[in-house]
């Protein structure tokens, strides 16, 4: 997943929203983030959601082309 933009939510925390590249994504799946400098951190999909309209609607999977938001990221 490519992230574009983050994002916060009170509940649960930052959020990146981008497009998965390739593959596919599910909820409570491990990451790895990589910073513009370079540095790998691991994290976890705590929350996996997409868009209906401008309404975020949660998911258990999505596809490669798919824009989504991930919490906990």
């Amino acid at each position: 997943m490519l992230i574009l933009a983050l994002s916060y939510d009170n509940y649960k925390g930052r959020q990146g929203i981008g497009k998965i590249e390739a593959g596919k994504m599910s909820q409570g799946q491990n990451l790895m983030l990589i910073k513009p400098d370079g540095a790998k951190t691991t994290a976890k999909a705590g929350s996996l959601q997409m868009y209906e309209g401008l309404k975020r609607i949660d998911v258990q999977e999505a596809q490669a082309g798919e824009h989504c938001g991930s919490g906990r990221v």
